[in-house]
């Protein structure tokens, strides 16, 4: 998602003695030694050692011993865990709760020769080549919901914005295959990542000790878990929210200090 001027110079203040890692510039930032994950090899290893199946669900409910999903209109059998993640935020009790909204964007990937590892962000944000192709994208729509994103608008936006900086050229911009979608965000730009609240005990709570109640006291769904609304930032953040959710789920030590885990 393109930031505004203002925060990229802020950011890359903060990094004036690092340049080899954050550099500022007029059409955004660049990160000399960013990570990144390349989405074909990352499906490839995951599906190495998972067992995937595609089915509609279309509801969670909370049983004897744990939960059930409604898979084609049958109840599948009982889980003690189950992750909610991605866009499924309407199966969860009262979604009405979280503070979500739908965030658009695309995405277009181009021939190009150069073999430049750098990865940038700014109003066309730029992800190595891999096999032969670069990924250029952003995001410029917030919507209340999937069926408003207009991909048409974006796309067109994102294919000027790479002409005005000579991104990619004519004939790579003609063969390039576009993608585009819709993702959660929440209300501050901060994954939901950890147990799904119980908005029904928390509405029981009354008088002073609700008002103080502390995060860790804060009544749960035992067993029903979120992992979703990281907005155009799954690829970076994705990974370890898992293993912040993985070290919830075992009980083991989280990877994470208090003040980041409240926020």
């Amino acid at each position: 998602c393109a930031l505004p001027i203002s925060r990229q110079q802020q950011l890359a203040d903060l990094f004036q003695d690092l340049p080899e890692w954050l550099q500022y510039s007029d059409d955004g930032l660049y990160f000399g030694k960013g990570g990144w994950l390349s989405p074909a090899q990352l499906r490839e290893s995951l599906f190495d050692s998972l067992t995937v199946q595609t089915a509609e669900v279309t509801g969670i409910v909370p049983c004897d011993g744990g939960w059930q999903m409604i898979i084609n209109g049958e109840y599948s059998e009982t889980y003690s865990d189950i992750i909610v993640a991605t866009g499924a935020s309407t199966l969860l009790p009262h979604p009405d709760r979280l503070p979500l909204s739908y965030i658009g964007g695309c995405v277009l990937q181009v021939a190009q020769s150069s073999t430049d590892t750098k990865v940038s962000s700014g109003t066309v944000s730029r992800f190595p080549v891999d096999n032969g192709l670069v990924t250029l994208g952003s995001t410029y729509q917030h919507v209340s919901s999937p069926t408003e994103y207009d991909p048409d608008t974006d796309l067109e936006q994102l294919t000027a914005n790479i002409r005005r900086m000579q991104l990619a050229d004519e004939k790579a911009l003609e063969t390039g295959r576009p993608w585009h979608g819709t993702r959660l965000v929440s209300r501050d730009r901060r994954p939901l990542v950890g147990p799904m609240p119980d908005f029904d005990e928390l509405d029981n709570m009354t008088g002073p000790f609700r008002r103080q109640i502390r995060d860790r006291d804060i009544p749960v769904l035992p067993g029903l878990w979120l992992n979703l609304a990281f907005g155009s930032h799954g690829m970076t953040h994705a990974a370890f929210a898992a293993e912040y959710l993985v070290s919830r789920l075992l009980e083991e030590a989280v990877p994470l200090d208090q003040a980041t885990r409240r926020a």
